[in-house]
């Protein structure tokens, strides 16, 4: 019989070469077992776990010491406050992609009733956090995936948003919109095949590679369909907000140029490489 300070250590040691936060990691998923949170651990640290915790713990632990990100073992991931249901059909959400949604508030707060269009919704972790920020905003979320789009909709219908949200199977290099919108919002795949074969374990044996994956050589074929084949989907004064890979910014801005768009932000990350853009067509 275990207590659970000594499960966690036990734990963490087991993780400290397959994850740089073993102890975090060890944390969140005892509380997984016990239903618990972290808080809760510290004040119970002497309580004994029964035989099935402690065989519930250790097979998560086995699993993230084999690169298995946190959020497919626990199934879901905190979003803009929110949790989302996450499964190995979907890209994980992450902490930029709330920066990217974060930029676009700016622009849409004065518009009376602003509509958007989620390109690659995954999740539909951009979808909830603009709609449950902006209450009178509504917009439509396409995915090609049936089962991504399955995760998307129950994401939505758990924040009760599926009012103002559509979700349509589609694929964002076919683009039969007529209709307008005042964002489009898009993070969407633009890794470079050599980037991937180099990615770290837990996404690169995880992650659904067609979530993170553009092409061979650039990783712009998205980003360039999005940008010169949307355009005409955005209203006057629309917003285009697009996630970009490393060393991307530079031929990205040439196209917005070259398609008519005026970038009006960007975001650094700490290496001042550029993450997420906001433009909008001249």
């Amino acid at each position: 019989m275990t207590n659970i300070k000594i499960a966690l250590e036990l734990g963490a040691k087991k993780l400290k070469n397959s994850s740089p936060t073993p102890m975090l990691d060890a944390e969140i998923l005892l509380c997984l077992v016990l239903n618990k949170n972290r808080l809760d651990l510290i004040n119970i640290e002497n309580k004994t776990l029964t035989n099935d915790q402690h065989l519930k713990f250790m097979s998560s632990i086995i699993r993230r010491s084999n690169f298995e990100p946190i959020a497919y073992i626990t199934k879901q991931k905190e979003f803009w406050s929110k949790n989302i249901h996450t499964n190995k059909n979907t890209l994980i959400p992450r902490p930029e992609t709330e920066v990217l949604v974060d930029m676009t508030l700016t622009f849409l707060k004065n518009k009376k009733r602003p509509t958007f269009l989620d390109l690659g919704a995954g999740t539909g972790c951009i979808s909830i956090a603009l709609a449950s920020e902006i209450k009178h905003i509504k917009g439509v979320a396409i995915d090609n995936c049936n089962k991504t789009l399955k995760i998307c909709k129950q994401n939505l219908i758990h924040n009760k948003l599926s009012d103002r949200v559509i979700v349509k199977k589609r694929d964002i290099l076919n683009n039969k919109f007529t209709q307008k919108f005042d964002l489009l919002i898009s993070n969407p795949p633009y890794l470079r095949e050599r980037e991937f074969i180099n990615i770290c374990k837990s996404i690169k044996y995880f992650e659904p590679k067609n979530t993170l994956v553009a092409d061979k050589y650039e990783g712009l074929k998205y980003l360039h369909f999005i940008i010169k084949n949307y355009r005409n989907n955005l209203k006057k004064n629309g917003i285009l907000a697009l996630e970009i890979g490393n060393y991307q910014f530079k031929k990205v801005g040439f196209m917005l140029k070259n398609y008519r768009f005026r970038l009006l932000k960007s975001f650094n990350l700490i290496n001042n490489d550029i993450r997420c853009i906001i433009a909008t067509k001249i």
